[in-house]
């Protein structure tokens, strides 16, 4: 059986099965064509794993002084102050990397899939060859002249940024 690796700030955003069904629709495509499916998402409450309708989801904790945010909650629906939130994202990146580094849920993987920028930044970090990015979120958009506004950039400056990383990470793997 091939093993797909879901690294994603949620799964629902608004509850279990409220919200967004996108995140849960891609993963239950892999369960039923037979692969076996691991969902790795932080956790502001607990580290734990737990079978969900065919997945295995494994929440890796996540130290915050406020907010609350698993699989069932998104990271991104706390109105969190701008400088508070990237202390939160890096916070996040971090207790994923020492999650990942201390199973081996990668190290055999066929494929990882990484949803949104907060989880893709870590592309390098994980070897696996098969890798699928998704930018779920991002707010910077090309106009007709595939050239970014301006305007677009002052609103979403991290967004931005994020974004060319990534196009040099996707560049140099």
């Amino acid at each position: 059986m091939k093993k797909a690796v879901i690294v994603s700030p949620w799964l629902w955003t608004n509850g279990d099965q409220v919200g967004m069904p996108t995140i849960y629709n891609t993963a239950k495509g892999f369960v039923n064509k037979a692969f076996d499916t691991h969902l790795v998402i932080g956790s502001s409450k607990e580290t734990r794993s737990f079978d969900y309708n065919g997945m295995i989801i494994h929440h890796f904790r996540v130290s915050t002084s406020r907010g609350m945010f698993d699989s069932f909650h998104s990271i991104f629906e706390y109105p969190y102050g701008k400088f508070e939130f990237q202390g939160i994202k890096r916070a996040w990146r971090k207790a994923l990397i020492s999650f990942l580094e201390a199973t081996s849920l990668t190290k055999d993987a066929d494929l990882v899939y990484l949803i949104s920028p907060l989880c893709c930044l870590l592309a390098k970090k994980i070897s696996v060859k098969n890798q699928i990015w998704r930018f779920m979120g991002v707010n910077v958009l090309a106009s007709e002249t595939t050239k970014i506004p301006l305007s677009s950039i002052r609103s979403h400056p991290i967004e931005y940024l994020s974004f060319k990383k990534l196009s040099r990470i996707s560049k140099a793997i």
